[in-house]
């Protein structure tokens, strides 16, 4: 199961850069699709990796938004990796470092708290109330 398409990445970087990254030699014989599954499959395993101490994984139906991204982030790492761009000459390498820091803390059911509250309680009556048991006009 991968997380991530080969037109996910359209967006995040350059076609002709992509292109040079699939292809290690003009008679390999792969087209870009199939030279891109391998690294989607890793990068999909490798998400998967993070989390399954805490989740069934791969996850089948609905497909969480940070795993998208994060094999989507580690799955452009690994195309540069395929080019020799390796730490701070990667552009993706800090933020797949981060992802996989916020995976690990996710695999392992470590909740963040967050600064919003993420329920508000109303206490006061409301103003349709009456101690009439009528309503007010």
């Amino acid at each position: 199961m991968s997380y991530v398409e080969l037109a996910d990445l359209a967006a995040e970087i350059p076609q002709k850069f992509l292109k040079q990254a699939l292809h290690d030699s003009p008679t390999d014989g792969l087209t870009d699709a199939q030279a891109f599954d391998a690294i989607a499959a890793r990068a999909s395993e490798d998400v998967d990796a993070l989390l399954s101490d805490r989740f069934e994984v791969p996850f089948t139906t609905t497909v969480p938004a940070l795993v998208k991204r994060a094999a989507r982030i580690f799955s452009l790492e690994k195309l540069y990796l395929r080019r020799g761009l390796v730490g701070v000459a990667n552009p993706w390498s800090k933020q797949a470092d981060e992802l996989r820091s916020t995976l690990k803390t996710c695999g392992k059911g470590i909740l963040v708290q967050t600064q919003k509250p993420s329920a508000t309680a109303i206490t006061e009556q409301a103003k349709t109330f009456s101690h009439g048991h009528n309503l007010s006009v």
